[in-house]
């Protein structure tokens, strides 16, 4: 078992400043997708490459982001595009997180299947399984996921059985999470 031993028995006193997270900067970032008003986001890792990549994607798709230090502020900027350029998608695997939103307002959406995992192979079917159960068709072919929804998505509140019996990551369950949050057509 590991474990830290800490001689000297002096206090500890003082500040520090915690800074963002990666983690759930991506996410937050993403949601933006979901609303046309301008979102301020603050203590955002901004000097991280996946962090930056993401203010990449988000412009390709059709907001303009603003940085000053840590704080972002994401505009609509034009019609937002429905389909995620491949050449910044294949970078990163969090970018599969614009599917959601974009599901969400627009009613189909074209995501290639991302790449830029440094961990391994991390497939993106917990995703794809959330949205055919909200009501989602899917078709995946030369490595594209493309969604269509056949009226509002609805769902009943089940999970697949496929999920239910194994482990499920947390992006899968924020990309779901982010498609219920507007009605079909909203914000178009």
């Amino acid at each position: 078992m590991d474990r830290f031993i800490i001689d000297g028995g002096t206090p500890l006193r003082g500040d520090v400043r915690i800074s963002g997270s990666k983690n759930a900067a991506l996410p937050i970032l993403i949601a933006t997708l979901l609303t046309d008003e301008s979102c301020v986001i603050e203590n955002v890792p901004t000097r991280l490459r996946d962090i930056r990549l993401t203010f990449r994607v988000l412009e390709a798709i059709g907001k303009r982001v603003d940085v000053s230090g840590s704080r972002v502020v994401v505009h609509a900027n034009k019609p937002l595009k429905t389909r995620a350029p491949y050449d910044l998608v294949k970078q990163m695997r969090a970018s599969v997180l614009v599917a959601g939103p974009l599901l969400s307002r627009f009613g189909w959406v074209r995501v290639p299947i991302p790449g830029g995992c440094a961990i391994g192979l991390r497939p993106i079917d917990i995703h794809i399984q959330g949205f055919q159960d909200l009501g989602a068709r899917r078709v995946v072919r030369d490595r594209l996921a493309r969604g269509l929804l056949d009226g509002r998505l609805g769902g009943r509140g089940r999970r697949s059985q496929r999920q239910s019996q194994r482990q499920v990551e947390m992006g899968g369950h924020a990309d779901v999470m982010a498609d219920q949050q507007v009605d079909r057509g909203a914000g178009q």
